[in-house]
């Protein structure tokens, strides 16, 4: 053990002193951690989000590839994020989220992911991305962040959202997945919409009636047959047979009749 008074003892208090300076002030205020600029997966996996960063936000250099007002929206964004603007992020990540330059839309992507279920619509928009890694990325994101939602009706909404505007079919496939958070009645009301619905792609009404037969034990007719199937579903569920009410009406008559 290393005695207090010896010479190395001494040597290494003044390198000590010296890395720590001269202020004069006794504490120092911690500086806040800079957001990850780039995609870093290693950390993403362990901190289930994809990071934005390795140095800091004012290294513009980091994005070679990306134009003048790209690495300007870039720049703005990650620092809106670094200060706990999220609006603001979105709103600069969305000037670049069309880049011609796929790893400047990655970057969005890992942008769109970091910020979590606010920017859910950016990510549904780029699961149909023309690159597969970009696509592929956004879905992950896309999950990460529909997993933050507990409303019931924010999910159906979600996934409607997401299915309508998507044509690869793993995609949709994932998205469709999501259905098993919500109740039965209410995946019926999702499916309905989206199959009815004017802005779906038709690979996405053609999923969406197969997930219908699997759920309703019959093909799709239309809206009206949709909502009595859900009261069905709602009513199993809640322990609600089609007796009931009429046999309530019975025992009520007879309890007129012993009057």
């Amino acid at each position: 053990m290393l005695k207090i008074g010896t010479p190395l003892a001494l040597l290494l208090c003044a390198l000590l002193l010296g890395s720590a300076g001269c202020s004069d002030n006794s504490e120092e205020t911690p500086a806040k951690p800079q957001v990850k600029k780039g995609l870093d997966e290693s950390s993403a996996a362990s901190a289930g989000k994809t990071a934005v960063a390795t140095n800091s936000v004012a290294d513009i250099n980091a994005f070679p590839g990306a134009t003048p007002a790209e690495n300007a929206h870039i720049r703005a964004c990650l620092d809106a994020i670094d200060s706990g603007r999220d609006a603001f992020a979105v709103r600069h990540a969305r000037e670049f989220m069309d880049s011609t330059n796929t790893e400047i839309r990655l970057q969005a992507v890992a942008a769109f992911g970091w910020i979590g279920k606010i920017a859910i619509k950016e990510l549904a928009e780029m699961m149909s991305d023309p690159d597969e890694t970009v696509a592929s990325e956004a879905l992950r994101q896309w999950e990460m962040a529909f997993d933050e939602y507990s409303s019931e009706a924010a999910k159906m909404w979600e996934i409607e959202r997401a299915a309508g505007l998507l044509k690869d079919q793993s995609a949709l496939d994932a998205v469709m997945m999501k259905l098993s958070d919500l109740e039965d009645c209410n995946s019926v009301k999702v499916l309905c919409n989206i199959i009815t619905s004017t802005n779906s792609t038709p690979i996405a009404v053609e999923v969406a009636r197969e997930e219908y037969v699997s759920l309703a034990g019959e093909p799709f007719l239309d809206a009206k047959r949709a909502e009595q199937v859900a009261k069905t579903l709602k009513d199993r569920a809640e322990g609600v047979s089609a007796e009931q009410p009429k046999n309530k009406d019975q025992s009520d008559l007879q309890k007129k009749g012993t009057k």
